[in-house]
């Protein structure tokens, strides 16, 4: 079984509609996860940040 991804988005902003449209066209599994109502927690801010190997930015 393939791993899903979880797809942070705000279902108004377009872009998101664009990246999530991408990804069932590439058939990719993910998890929606609505950014208003369930909104990432600090440590998962720090930890998607780590992962990412980018400075933080203000």
């Amino acid at each position: 079984m393939a791993a899903s991804v979880l797809f942070v988005e705000y279902p108004k902003c377009s872009t998101c509609r664009k990246a999530k449209k991408w990804l069932d066209e590439q058939g990719v599994a993910y998890i929606d996860r609505h950014i208003v109502e369930d909104n990432p927690s600090a440590e998962e801010l720090f930890s998607w940040q780590q992962a990412s190997g980018l400075p933080v930015r203000r």
